[in-house]
């Protein structure tokens, strides 16, 4: 991806043929449109945080064809995407402090409100199908359980600013680990239920 032109590009390993796209070109022609994250699902479709405006994007791997999705909450500043076994989407919407699964199956979104000024930057869903989210200013982990809308939140032994959040589901219960930016640091949380 090309932060600057908002271009993204595709290289055949086999080939080395490189193809450039620009998909915002399939947005309404209303604003300049920022691209933020790409990532690729099991079947090779890229999907796109457009941070600026607040959609999620899919470029069909096959076809090419762009198909965009408005995130529900009005300029919710789309920053990081994972995507599951069961290629669901996690969405940090940062400035809407919320965090939104999208299925593609059915196309529709879920959101879940994170406690205030939380400002999520990535979230990602556990094998228990509970969401975990690294926040940017509260210097928390924040888990959601989306069956009963509990969010228990994990303080940092210290200032983080964290971005990343990792889960492994190899653990029971599961272990998350954040960054500590602040700090050069890896976080561990391990959950006692």
């Amino acid at each position: 991806k090309s932060t600057g032109t908002q271009h993204i590009f595709r290289v055949d390993l086999k080939t080395k043929k490189w193809e450039r796209f620009h998909p915002s070109d399939s947005l309404p022609p209303t604003m300049k449109y920022g691209i933020y994250q790409i990532i690729s699902d099991s079947k090779n479709n890229l999907w796109m945080a457009e941070y600026r405006d607040g959609y999620l994007g899919r470029m069909d791997a096959k076809t090419t064809e762009v198909k965009w999705y408005r995130i529900p909450t009005p300029n919710a500043r789309a920053r990081r995407l994972n995507i599951d076994d069961q290629d669901r989407i996690t969405i940090a919407e940062y400035r809407g402090n919320k965090v939104a699964v999208f299925d593609p199956k059915t196309e529709k979104f879920s959101e879940y409100d994170l406690p205030p000024h939380t400002y999520p930057y990535r979230a990602e869903i556990d094998k228990n199908g509970e969401i975990w989210a690294s926040t940017m200013h509260t210097d928390r982990v924040v888990r959601v359980n989306p069956k009963t809308g509990e969010k228990i939140q994990y303080l940092t032994p210290t200032n983080t600013d964290m971005r990343t959040v990792f889960v492994d589901n190899s653990t029971n219960p599961v272990t998350v680990w954040v960054g500590s930016n602040h700090n050069h640091r890896l976080v561990k949380v391990e959950p006692l239920d």
